[in-house]
């Protein structure tokens, strides 16, 4: 396990990047306009991934996932949209994706 930080240049300014490499996988965790708020990222991760805890989430069902995200969304959405959002997923999404685990490949 190896971590490092990514520097990219894009039009809005430097971005940074922590990257962290398990079981010959790359993975990115989030984007910072800072480098040392990457790094401090970058040592949580390793952190979790050194005592185990970091793919706890990954284990997450849909149901748990669209629970969090429809809380994320609502903020920024109009009432209207929330409902009708949750209605949609409430009637014709969740009833076959909810206990499904969420992965990412």
């Amino acid at each position: 396990m190896s971590g490092h930080i990514r520097r990219r240049e894009i039009e809005a300014g430097t971005r940074y990047y922590p990257v962290l490499d398990i079981e010959g996988r790359r993975r990115t965790f989030g984007s910072y306009k800072t480098k040392r708020d990457a790094l401090a990222k970058l040592r949580e991760v390793e952190k979790q991934a050194a005592d185990g805890s970091l793919d706890q989430e990954k284990a997450a069902t849909f149901g748990v996932f669209y629970e969090r995200w429809i809380e994320a969304k609502a903020k920024s959405l109009k009432a209207a949209t929330v409902i009708d959002y949750r209605h949609t997923f409430k009637n014709h999404i969740l009833p076959f994706f909810a206990e499904k685990r969420a992965e990412r490949h």
